[in-house]
């Protein structure tokens, strides 16, 4: 079935796009070879004067390196001992591997970052690769965001919760998890056995009666003190040993408290300790014993797809003896595969979400900076971490058996499309339908909301690599229009964001503020409806003098038509076809977006108009009440004494206020 249609519409002028820019392809491709005639070392054109400038004046100190392509991305990241010698090897080197090669020839330019030792610029690699996520590291397939389970400590009464920060995380952490079900069976499970309560409410009050989890026995109700703090804080030393996978331990205590209990004659402690005991045992039972001492290790397994940039790396975690779920974890790696190099990589990544290295890891190979990661490790688990390479006996056996798992799972997900990969079958699909230069990296969509011209906004929403990113989205207040004009509001929108990606601006304009979303040139802008949407747009990038760079397509509703400029016909996506889905969420995340701004606006605007009612309350005054509260919530809930430090509100103005919420008439606009 064909991924898309075309039918007959109106001719729109509009000049052909010749950008060349650098968009980075996604999914299970090889990355291609170094453009021609490049071997590696300068050329007539490249680098530009301003690199060679900066790599003659690179520092020998360590620190962390930033490459960057034509549009300005960062697309790698790596820390050095020396910069001015790293840094250098990557443009003077004649020897470097072809998939290197193509890396180095997209750079345009580089940003560095010395530190004071190889420590710091370790961690601050790790920060800047979870910021940027650059195109050419490492990464976590799908840039998941992993589970953890943490334990919150720092409170009085703590109890278990699933979170995705565990950096940020206060209490004690468990995970990463990668399969959200083993997460919440694992949380259940230590309900059950240990009944910590579930419940975020606070502990400060005592309630008058429990909640469900009590009568189900997942909860001992310390918000209605059914247990004291001390037993309270015995559960959780349990719940502890049993995450830490202390299980032995765990039963050999549970025991002894069950004679203690037992010879005070504490039969309905003794009762409860018999279950825990019960389940306890049924599931260690289905834990398979590898070591008859208690042991914590971890098995490290790195394979790699010779068809595809895809790895598998595969964590088998055995605690206090026992061999825990093993936990597999989908890798891009794009540059050449360098064993050691990519194990220190992901170790880096994996134990920064974990926080609890265990004191021995086992690997095929010892990976790169091995004193260097030890020490990190260190630091992590506040105690002596080792990377060994098992030779022989049952370490040796496991790590053959955790490479086997992770051959077994990278073969699933090759057979399997993630999302990944659907998302680049979207953007592939769309590029080819509207003939674009190249697959569209970042897309832009614009929606205008108003009401017959009052409280009109515009919103612009960004998706990059098919993803929405929330953080570039922005709203635009338009100015000077108090009547319906939709075309309009739109070119005004435009202007004011493609004036960021100007060149040269009239000497009189105002200067612009530095912004991380609107100095990002868009791949692809599509603009919320028809063909008189889609005029206004290209004369707004005509005057840009952006044409040329910037493909541009409108979309209109009744049936998901696109529009191109200078096109005769409109192309009708196959509907539900990975293109469509990603087109729509983009427009309804345009709608919304808009829609959302424009009902708080007038929602304000309703609510300061009423004001606007009090005698003697005039323009300029009702202007100093918006700048001193902003929020109309705040305003409502102002005392007379808070609306006398107004500029000219006096105690009498203040008290009529303060009157007019009394009597209500503030609660029609909120």
């Amino acid at each position: 079935m064909s991924p898309s249609r075309e039918r007959s519409a109106p001719k729109l002028p509009g000049p052909r796009h010749t950008s060349e820019s650098y968009s980075p392809p996604e999914g299970r491709q090889r990355a291609g070879g170094p453009p021609p005639g490049w071997e590696g070392g300068f050329t007539e054109d490249w680098p530009s004067d301003r690199l060679r400038e900066k790599l003659a004046n690179l520092p020998a100190s360590p620190g962390v390196y930033l490459m960057q392509d034509a549009q300005g991305r960062v697309i790698y990241v790596g820390k050095s001992s020396c910069l001015k010698n790293r840094v250098r090897s990557y443009f003077h080197s004649r020897q470097l591997p072809e998939r290197t090669r193509l890396m180095v020839s997209l750079v345009r330019n580089f940003q560095i970052a010395t530190v004071a030792s190889d420590m710091e610029a370790l961690l601050l690699e790790n920060n800047l690769i979870k910021k940027y996520h650059p195109y050419f590291n490492v990464l976590f397939r799908d840039d998941k965001s992993y589970l953890t389970l943490e334990l919150t400590t720092y409170e009085d009464y703590p109890r278990l919760r699933v979170t995705h920060q565990a950096q940020r995380a206060r209490g004690l952490t468990w995970g990463p998890f990668t399969a959200s079900a083993t997460l919440r069976r694992t949380k259940d499970r230590v309900q059950k056995l240990f009944r910590l309560r579930p419940c975020a409410e606070s502990m400060e009050r005592e309630r008058a009666r429990p909640c469900l989890y009590y009568h189900i026995k997942m909860c001992s109700a310390p918000c209605v003190r059914a247990v004291t703090k001390e037993e309270y804080a015995l559960q959780v030393d349990l719940a502890k040993k049993f995450l830490n996978g202390q299980t032995r331990q765990l039963v050999q205590e549970l025991q002894g408290r069950l004679k203690e209990a037992a010879s005070q004659l504490n039969y309905e402690y003794c009762a409860q300790l018999r279950d825990t005991l019960r389940d306890l045992e049924l599931v260690t039972s289905q834990q398979q014993i590898v070591f008859n001492h208690e042991l914590d290790e971890d098995y490290i397994a790195l394979v790699y797809d010779p068809d595809s940039t895809l790895a598998c790396a595969l964590v088998w975690p055995v605690r206090g003896g026992n061999l825990q779920s093993p936990q597999s974890f989908i890798l891009e790696s794009r540059l050449e595969r360098e064993r050691a190099k990519d194990l220190a990589s992901f170790i880096q990544q994996y134990y920064a979400q974990n926080l609890h290295p265990p004191p021995a890891l086992y690997v095929e190979e010892l990976p790169t900076d091995l004193p260097l990661l030890e020490e990190w490790l260190l630091k992590l688990r506040g105690g002596k971490v080792k990377l060994r390479v098992p030779q022989r006996g049952e370490r040796r056996e496991l790590l053959a058996k955790a490479i086997a798992n992770g051959e077994r799972s990278l073969r699933e997900e090759l057979e399997t499309p993630s999302p990944s990969q659907t998302r680049q079958a979207a953007l592939l699909e769309l590029g080819q339908a509207l003939k674009l230069p190249h697959t569209p990296w970042r897309l832009e969509c614009y929606d205008i909301s108003n009401i017959q011209g009052k409280y009109a906004v515009g919103s612009m929403v960004v998706f990059e690599h098919g993803l929405p990113h929330r953080s570039h989205y922005r709203k635009f207040k338009i100015e000077g229009m108090d009547t319906p004009n939709d075309f309009a509001m739109m070119a005004q929108v435009l202007r004011r964001r493609l004036a960021y990606l100007q060149e040269e601006r009239p000497a009189d304009s105002e200067p612009l503020k530095r912004d991380p979303s609107l100095t990002v040139k868009p791949d692809l802008i599509i603009v919320d409806g028809g063909l008189g949407q889609l005029g206004v747009a290209v004369q707004a990038l005509a005057e840009a003098h952006l044409t040329q760079e910037i493909s541009l397509a409108g979309l209109a509703k009744r049936e998901e038509e696109l529009f191109r400029p200078g096109w005769d016909h409109s192309v009708l996506l196959e509907r539900n076809s990975p293109a469509f889905n990603l087109v729509t969420h983009l427009r309804n995340e345009a709608h919304r977006f808009a829609i959302t701004f424009h009902r708080q606006l007038r929602s304000k605007g309703m609510l300061y108009s009423k004001l606007s009612d009090i005698p003697g309350l005039g323009p300029k005054t009702l202007q100093n009440l918006y700048r001193h509260f902003p929020k109309p919530q705040d305003l409502a809930q102002a005392s007379p004494a808070d609306l006398e430090r107004v500029p000219g509100i006096g105690p009498k103005m203040a008290a009529k206020i303060a009157a007019f919420w009394k009597r209500g008439k503030g609660a029609e606009g909120e």
